[in-house]
């Protein structure tokens, strides 16, 4: 097996920028990206600092190529990152020293060449600030209003575990490397392939309620549900997500849910959603919309607090109030995740129980076919006997229900969906929660 190292992944990461501009329809690029050298030297620190530990704590950090000079045009926040009084030499050392004071969820270490910070002609790369994730990767303006608010488009390196190196461009993952080897993904999204396929349904409802567009309704559904997934993998308790269609009658001889609940009902916020982003989305042409998106970025109640339109202030509560809303009911899931047994949701994304246990066991099933493309068009058998008991029982149930899907987070944070196609049942080993 032959193992990666950060010089065999500068040409890599060059290519997979280059192509997120292009497929971004940005063809100039809008920061300057690091020459060969600055980023060997990134790819290096981050590598190596992925192994430190402080105090027993593994090492977590998250830093990003800018001049600070370029900020105007990348950052569309109104809030302004935090400025060190005396650039820090970007070495593994000093970074291990920042880790504890920097959470890498809340926090990116903007580092450039030292040249672009002081009087001085030193091209050694320095940490000369820190960006605040919230204002940059805001929930609120990326993730639910990226139609009207586009994302600051930066590259990223960061570390979350030992030997793990994550390059990302804007809030998307370029490639992982774990283990010396680079992380194949069968799917690169829940929404795409057979497993994006099972949702059209939900996914027509939504949007003709809404009355919106079918692409906003497939993005709040799926950015909600990926939350979901990420919230339970960043625990690494693992668990197991069930999904049934909304007129789903449970059998007691499949699955024996301890705690059945109904609610909290989120189905009208999702709605919502779609309906007020499509209006905002038809009016972002007008003026207003350039302080729209600033003070959502920032301070809301200042933007209620001026003259504007009722009309935009209402869609842009109403659109803040649901996202508060989605965001605890995505928390809650993953909190009930941590039961032992599977949580069983419609696909209404709406609980109806937790705690469950899968008490099918069909000795006849003794293979999966393993996924190897998001249409399965690739694929290779296995024995079920090569996974634990979790992804059994859930290869069991998605066999047993073919208008199920099946998600299985594993305690090292790797997420799997199993699901039947045209008789057959099919596992995703690894699916990107972007």
């Amino acid at each position: 097996m032959n193992y990666l190292y950060p010089p065999d992944l500068v040409e890599r990461t060059k290519s997979d920028w280059q192509h997120y501009l292009k497929t971004h329809d940005l063809p100039e690029p809008i920061v300057h990206f690091p020459n060969d050298d600055e980023l060997l030297t990134m790819l290096h620190i981050m590598y190596h600092l992925s192994f430190a530990k402080e105090e027993a704590r593994p090492s977590t950090a998250k830093v990003t190529y800018l001049n600070p000079h370029e900020l105007s045009s990348v950052l569309s926040d109104t809030k302004a990152p935090t400025f060190f009084d005396h650039p820090i030499p970007f070495t593994k050392s000093e970074i291990k020293r920042l880790c504890p004071a920097f959470d890498p969820e809340k926090s990116i270490l903007a580092i450039c060449a030292q040249k672009h910070v002081s009087q001085t002609n030193s091209d050694e790369l320095v940490v000369w600030g820190v960006l605040p994730v919230e204002n940059t990767f805001s929930r609120i303006k990326d993730e639910m209003l990226s139609l009207v608010a586009p994302s600051a488009h930066l590259f990223t390196l960061s570390v979350f575990e030992p030997g793990e190196l994550i390059a990302s461009a804007g809030s998307e993952e370029l490639y992982r490397l774990s283990g010396g080897q680079l992380v194949k993904y069968p799917a690169r999204t829940i929404s795409e392939g057979i497993i994006g396929q099972h949702f059209e349904e939900v996914l027509t409802e939504l949007f003709i309620a809404g009355k919106g567009s079918r692409n906003l309704a497939k993005k709040v559904y799926f950015r909600t549900l990926s939350n979901m997934l990420k919230l339970i993998e960043k625990e690494r308790h693992g668990g197991t997500l069930i999904i049934v269609p909304s007129t789903f009658t449970a059998d007691p001889h499949a699955l024996d849910m301890k705690y059945e609940l109904r609610g909290p009902a989120i189905w009208p916020k999702l709605v919502n959603t779609v309906e007020h982003l499509n209006w905002l989305h038809k009016m972002k042409a007008m003026p207003e919309m350039s302080q729209l998106t600033k003070t959502l970025a920032s301070d809301f109640s200042t933007y209620l607090g001026q003259q504007q339109p009722m009309n935009m202030v209402d869609k842009v509560f109403h659109v803040k109030e649901a996202n508060e809303r989605i965001a605890e009911h995505e928390h809650f899931i993953a909190s009930l995740s941590e039961v032992d047994g599977a949580v069983v949701m419609n696909d209404h994304l709406e609980v109806l129980g937790f705690g469950t246990e899968i008490r099918l066991t069909n000795d006849k099933l003794s293979s999966i076919k393993q996924a190897l493309s998001p249409h399965a068009r690739e694929s290779r058998v296995l024995k079920i006997t090569s996974y634990g008991t979790r992804h059994r029982s859930a290869i069991r149930y998605a066999k047993y229900n073919p208008a199920a899907i099946v998600f299985v987070i594993s305690q090292d944070g790797r997420v799997k969906a199993v699901k039947q196609h045209e008789g057959i049942t099919y596992l995703w080993d690894g699916i990107r929660l972007t």
